[in-house]
């Protein structure tokens, strides 16, 4: 990709030049390619989606959305979290109790303060915790409908 340069500026000079704040100063996706499903209950594990952002300044705010769906059966309590490297910035949850095979869509939106200039690594990580009721629930992720976006916003 092709930098274009302002007045032959630099994006870090044109954007400490005064762009107001709020400004969307640079977008990333991540996705996965494959179904996920938590093999363990009662621990966080990595889903396989994340993103990578590199702040040009460390005033400015990521805002982070996040979808995608689950699918479980019977009675359970699932969690997604966003990760900033090993730090929990969100986390999402549901509960179902039901005796059948139940769809759930998550939708997360979180506007974080990372407070660096330094390449930064979201990612997502899934629970399910079914110890209270039985150990049938089934928790995937779709990976027809997953996304993690990270928006970089001037400060």
């Amino acid at each position: 990709m092709a930098l274009i340069k302002l007045n032959n500026q630099s994006l870090s000079a044109v954007t400490s030049a005064g762009l107001p704040s709020g400004t969307v100063l640079q977008v990333q996706q991540g996705t996965t390619s494959t179904h996920y499903t938590i093999s363990a209950l009662d621990t966080y594990e990595d889903i396989g989606l994340s993103v990578n952002i590199t702040p040009i300044s460390s005033s400015n705010k990521i805002l982070l959305m996040l979808t995608g769906g689950s699918v479980f059966y019977n009675t359970a309590h699932t969690k997604a979290r966003i990760l900033r490297d090993s730090t929990t910035v969100v986390t999402t949850s549901t509960f179902f109790s039901g005796a059948d095979w139940q769809g759930w869509n998550m939708a997360t939106t979180y506007m974080d303060s990372p407070a660096t200039t330094s390449q930064i690594t979201y990612k997502v990580q899934g629970f399910q915790d079914n110890s209270a009721v039985n150990n049938h629930a089934n928790f995937v992720y779709n990976s027809d409908s997953v996304y993690l976006i990270a928006m970089e916003i001037a400060g």
